[in-house]
């Protein structure tokens, strides 16, 4: 259920109160999700799930999640294409491990999936999610909580999905941040989205003249005041109609 209270909140301390929106910014509610699959299709098989907690504001990378999943729960619930495949068996031997089936380092997708929802859940109030490409990742995993998981629900809302090519295209990348990880690792790639996202995000603040979010402090990892620092937002909103159209 959307947390509308929370939405209304957000954006009127834009509005109106730019020194709460900078604590706001101090959350670590946002996530960069990447998918490892078999197909590209809208139900594609996943075999495995990174996510990267951050702060797209100030830098901040938080906790991390990985998980692979058995390729028979995985194929059950999802599209595999003979194209996909082979395009995997041309990888390096780094990126082919993920197609040992070792059932000691493998779950089945539905607690591949609730350990992502349970993973984001304590994390933030409203998580938010990052992913390359709008019909890609998000739209995944979706498809699988709907096919592979019944009667469990993704964490976030979809109002809440955010694609990392519209803001690297928006700030008009050329300093890509540099890489060490391997590609093609769920989580490898997760934590280098965050960066990008991070980079562009800071790059667009600085043309537009915003100061960097202030109030950071490491020990803000969930949405609550700082210890040197009260904030009151005042009541809870009430919803709008319009709201519903964020």
């Amino acid at each position: 259920m959307v947390d509308f209270a929370r939405l209304n909140a957000e954006r009127r301390a834009r509005q109106r109160k730019p020194y709460i929106y900078d604590y706001l910014m101090n959350y670590l509610d946002h996530f960069s999700i990447d998918c490892e699959t078999l197909s590209v299709r809208p139900n594609a098989a996943i075999i495995s799930i990174g996510a990267q907690q951050f702060n797209p504001f100030n830098g901040e990378m938080g906790a991390t999640h990985y998980v692979e999943v058995e390729f028979d729960s995985a194929a059950r619930a999802g599209h595999v294409s003979g194209d996909t495949v082979a395009w995997w068996l041309t990888m390096d031997a780094a990126a082919m491990r993920l197609f040992r089936n070792d059932k000691k380092t493998k779950q089945p997708l539905s607690l591949a999936l609730e350990g992502l929802a349970n993973f984001m859940r304590p994390s933030g109030v409203i998580p938010k999610i990052w992913t390359m490409g709008p019909a890609e990742d998000a739209t995944w995993l979706r498809n699988a909580y709907i096919n592979g998981a019944v009667g469990m629900k993704e964490a976030w809302h979809y109002q809440n999905s955010y694609d990392v090519r519209t803001i690297v295209l928006a700030a008009d990348l050329q300093d890509w941040p540099a890489r060490s990880t391997p590609l093609h690792h769920a989580l490898h790639d997760a934590t280098y989205q965050a960066q990008v996202v991070t980079h562009c995000m800071m790059k667009l603040r600085k043309g537009l003249g915003m100061a960097p979010p202030k109030f950071m402090s490491e020990t803000a990892k969930r949405p609550a005041a700082t210890k040197t620092t009260k904030v009151d937002i005042g009541p809870a909103p009430v919803p709008e109609e319009e709201d519903d159209e964020l």
